[in-house]
């Protein structure tokens, strides 16, 4: 029975690749910076903070889900359709959520 003990496969360790290169998605939570944004993807786009905002121009009632769709990047009609499910079927703990961000989320233009 032979056993070789050496190994001839490299590995490159993610501290060897610059930052932009590495998608966002395996970027470790420990490599972003203390201010909290993380670096730019691999096409240069910096990546934006989610941030818990009503909409002044999308809006239907308090422009809740307006604002969380523009800040996600998903169609205002697929959240509030989402939204109506859980009111539904949560026996009104969407309606409930609603009405906190409303409260709690200052208006953007």
């Amino acid at each position: 029975m032979d056993t070789d003990s050496t190994s001839t496969s490299t590995s490159t360790s993610t501290t060897d690749i610059p930052a932009a290169e590495i998608p966002a998605a395996e970027i470790p939570a420990a490599e972003i910076p203390a201010g909290g944004i993380p670096p730019a993807d691999a096409q240069g786009a910096q990546k934006k903070p989610f941030r818990l905002v009503r909409s002044r121009s999308d809006r239907m009632l308090g422009g809740v889900c307006g604002g969380i769709a523009a800040q996600l990047d998903i169609d205002v009609s697929l959240l509030r359709l989402g939204l109506v499910a859980l009111t539904i079927l949560g026996a009104g703990a969407g309606a409930v959520l609603y009405v906190a961000a409303w409260v709690l989320a200052p208006e953007v233009d």
